[in-house]
């Protein structure tokens, strides 16, 4: 089988804190990715597949710079076309320093950055900063600069979350050189502190849908993530390899999802298949929906597969 095609998400630090983070990232979880350990896995893939993407995500990447830098140069060289991070924009306290910061990035072959902005970022990080970062990034000429939101339900839901990141995203509404895209978040990790938010929980049935990152279904897939563990994965918390261990390109070329013991009940049945596997699972609790039903059922699982539901962070 093997996934055909390989874009790279490569999240090397989980040092933000966000409530909504469906890798329950944060301060207490330590560790970076090695620069040489990226530059061998993009080297190595680009050898074997035509690359388009390689997005660096955290946490938050530019904590740090020198490390993000490196994976951009790195890619710039390998070839692949679209070169970009996700951030929160901390760094744009003033504008000379967002400058700086930008203008190292687009040096080393930067030419797209993606800021998130909604309640659960903002928790943390002053709207002001992140607003000086984004018209920074609008003036350095990028090819690219995207806003990502996301809502714990939808746009006009009443509850404080949607409210405030509506109002957060009108207000960069209109800006020239930006696109806003916006999510409803995935249930999973720290965001399942949240679900008492929800009053019409159920028991989800059938075929859940994929990740929008992951490009296609389980069992075609054109993204992977590789943290600085090494582990492969396409959904949080869920491997389908670890880097460290293996050769990267072998993960890649081998991958059938027939194979995987639990992306394989979740591509036939949808989450609720796992739910044969997990005696005394309680399914009278209800669940947001299908992603909350998958996180509960795999977190339940997990000392049953701990070699393919990791990392162990994404279910503490």
């Amino acid at each position: 089988m093997g996934i055909k095609g390989v874009d790279l998400l490569v999240s090397f630090t989980c040092n933000s804190h966000c409530m909504h983070c469906s890798y329950n990232c944060g301060i207490r979880r330590k560790g970076i990715m090695d620069a040489s350990d990226g530059r061998c896995y993009i080297h190595a893939l680009c050898k074997q597949h035509d690359i388009e993407w390689l997005s660096v995500i955290g946490g938050e990447p530019l904590m740090v710079p020198d490390l993000t830098n490196e994976l951009i140069r790195c890619a710039k060289e390998n070839g692949i076309p679209h070169r970009g991070v996700i951030t929160n924009g901390f760094w744009g306290r003033e504008a000379k320093g967002a400058q700086k910061i930008l203008k190292d990035l687009k040096d080393v072959g930067m030419n797209q950055i993606t800021f998130s902005v909604d309640a659960f970022h903002q928790e943390h990080i002053p709207f002001s900063h992140v607003r000086n970062a984004i018209m920074a990034s609008t003036d350095i000429g990028f090819d690219k600069v995207w806003v990502d939101g996301y809502y714990l339900k939808y746009e006009d839901s009443s509850n404080r979350f949607d409210k405030q990141t509506k109002a957060l995203l009108n207000e960069l509404r209109g800006t020239e050189g930006i696109d806003i895209n916006t999510y409803r978040l995935r249930m999973c990790g720290r965001a399942v502190g949240l679900q008492d938010h929800f009053d019409d929980k159920s028991v989800p049935h059938g075929i859940c849908t994929p990740p929008f990152w992951m490009g296609g279904g389980f069992d075609n897939p054109s993204t992977i993530e590789i943290d600085h563990r090494g582990n492969v994965t396409l959904c949080p918390g869920i491997s389908i390899g670890n880097a460290k261990e293996d050769e990267i390109t072998a993960i890649v070329q081998t991958y059938d999802v027939c194979e995987h013991p639990i992306l394989s009940i979740i591509n036939e049945e949808g989450p609720i298949g796992l739910a044969k596997l997990a005696d005394n699972f309680d399914l009278s609790r209800g669940f947001v929906d299908h992603c909350h039903l998958c996180y509960e059922l795999r977190k339940h699982l997990r000392p049953l597969y701990p070699r393919y539901l990791t990392p162990a962070d994404v279910y503490q």
